[in-house]
């Protein structure tokens, strides 16, 4: 059973904007920064910025229904439950 999220991860191109954008308008406190990686808090909830140096943010196929990033592997119905 799920019972919370505690920590969620994000590539961003440009880490000074990400951290402007997170701190000023979000709201969000700064954990940890880096050149490489900025955590900030969310309400308990870390929010990990990732620099990918410049390059841009890989983008998975999407649908009507959102991003469907690829499987590593099938799922067994016993794993899920």
């Amino acid at each position: 059973m799920i019972k919370g999220i505690h920590d969620i991860y994000y590539n961003v191109k440009d880490m000074k904007r990400a951290v402007k954008f997170y701190s000023d308008v979000l709201n969000m406190k700064i954990g940890y920064e880096s050149e490489h990686w900025t955590s900030m808090d969310c309400e308990g909830v870390m929010v990990g910025l990732h620099w990918t140096e410049g390059s841009d943010i890989p983008s998975f196929p999407r649908d009507s229904h959102g991003a469907h990033p690829p499987m590593l592997g099938k799922l067994e119905p016993e794993i899920l439950f």
